[in-house]
């Protein structure tokens, strides 16, 4: 059974490009990341809390979905990267 959503934005500045990070998971099983939209450096906060809070929660497995990722920035990438090692630490595949 899955836990209800929860969707962190990040649209507060004129112009900027909206992120939607949606978090899911079911219990003993799996926490999915569902990202959408730009990860740049203004937005890479919303993409670190959503990764933090999952690794707190100690999923058995971690699955991120980039497939709605319409702009990776390098700082994207560290964060997914500073994820993994985060990950690991914590026993989370």
């Amino acid at each position: 059974m899955n836990t209800p959503s929860k969707s962190l934005r990040q649209d507060d500045r004129p112009g900027a490009p909206l992120l939607q990070v949606t978090s899911t998971s079911a219990p003993g099983s799996a926490a999915i990341i569902q990202v959408c939209g730009d990860v740049d450096q203004n937005t890479r906060r919303t993409l670190d809390d959503a990764l933090a809070k999952a690794i707190v929660d100690r999923p058995p497995l971690l699955v991120v979905d980039l497939a709605g990722l319409v702009f990776c920035y390098s700082t994207c990438i560290n964060a997914l990267i500073a994820d993994r090692r985060c990950r690991r630490a914590s026993g989370v595949r």
